[in-house]
């Protein structure tokens, strides 16, 4: 399969690199990136639910998480009167933070996701956050997964839960069914880390202009 990597320079043209493998463009793009410091930042496009899909896919397949869910889950029943530093409190996210939200993320958080229609005394932003913060439960991570530390900091930026003590670093899913790939956590680090591409596959797609 033929593989092309574009980004965009300061002209505004585009510009293509073609390669057998996907590993072999990103490598000869890195490289050019080094060398060429007019060349600016991959061009944002618009991508289909398949695309998407597909880049998710290919971190996943990069970073090659495990899961350990079952071993995680187990130790964390000890809590807090295990000896082998697996406790919830020492669980990143595991409660929203409020500090930076919106008025709209407190509303969504309170009235759409937990139904709390009427918060008292919430006449300003302030105190929309501090209701956040009284009326916050918990996340339930459904799967634990073993991930690089890379990875794991690329997710408590987005706010999803992370255990890192001294024996590994772990991503708790809060979902679990369908494919990792549909994540939309996931997706959206795929899409700010991965360059874009296209290839001769259907199930990737053209984003060439």
């Amino acid at each position: 399969m033929n593989f092309t990597v574009q980004y965009r320079a300061t002209s505004g043209y585009f510009c293509d690199i073609k390669a057998d493998t996907f590993a072999q463009a990103t490598t000869m793009l890195e490289g050019i990136q080094l060398g060429c410091s007019h060349l600016l930042e991959l061009e944002q496009v618009e991508h289909t639910d398949t695309q998407l899909q597909h880049l998710a896919e290919t971190l996943w397949n990069r970073e090659h998480p495990l899961n350990e869910t079952m071993l995680v889950s187990d130790l964390l029943s000890f809590d807090p009167f295990n000896s082998f530093c697996f406790r919830w409190d020492d669980v990143d996210n595991l409660y929203p933070d409020p500090s930076n939200w919106s008025l709209e993320e407190c509303i969504e958080y309170l009235c759409i996701e937990h139904d709390i229609t009427d918060p008292v005394h919430a006449t300003s932003l302030a105190d929309w956050k501090e209701s956040v913060v009284d009326h916050a439960s918990p996340a339930e991570p459904l799967e634990w997964w073993a991930v690089s530390e890379w990875f794991a900091t690329k997710l408590k930026d987005k706010g999803e839960c992370i255990l890192d003590n001294d024996y590994g670093i772990w991503w708790g899913r809060t979902c679990s069914g369908q494919a990792v790939s549909m994540d939309g956590v996931i997706q959206d680090i795929a899409v700010a880390t991965l360059p874009v591409t296209y290839g001769d596959s259907n199930t990737q797609g053209n984003t060439q202009a």
